[in-house]
C-alpha cells in the first residue's frame, strides 16, 4: 500500500492485538469489575489517562450489540448474553421510558 508523501516505500497496516472474549465473557459473568477483567487480559487504555478501562468498555459494548464473538481458535460463532450490572428495577424503568418517548414521537 502506498502512501502520498511516503517516497515509495510501503507502509505496514499496524497489527491489531486480539481480544480474549472468553475471558472477559467469564469474568463478566462471574461478577469482575472492568478494572479486574483489565487487569487480568492486560488491556488497559494507557493513552487515555483519564478512563483507562475505555477499550474494554467498547468491547463489551460490541459484545452486548452483535450478541456474540467468533472464536479465533475455532472460527465458529459464539452466542454471548452478559449480565447487567444494575438493577433490574432500573433496566425495566428505562425500557418504559424508551418505549413511552418512542410512541410521543409517533
Amino acid at each position: 500500500m502506498k502512501i502520498a508523501g511516503n517516497h515509495g516505500k510501503t507502509a505496514r497496516k499496524k497489527n491489531r492485538k486480539a481480544w480474549d472474549y472468553a475471558t472477559i465473557v467469564r469474568k463478566r459473568n462471574s461478577g469482575a469489575t472492568l478494572a479486574e477483567i483489565n487487569h487480568k487480559i492486560r488491556r488497559f487504555d494507557y493513552d487515555n489517562p483519564k478512563d483507562r478501562n475505555h477499550s474494554l468498555r467498547n468491547a463489551l459494548y460490541r459484545l452486548r450489540v452483535n450478541g456474540g464473538y467468533t472464536d479465533a481458535k475455532t472460527g465458529t460463532w459464539v452466542p454471548v448474553r452478559l449480565k447487567y450490572r444494575v438493577k433490574p428495577g432500573t433496566i425495566k424503568a428505562a425500557r418504559k421510558a424508551g418505549l413511552r418517548s418512542g410512541r410521543e414521537r409517533q
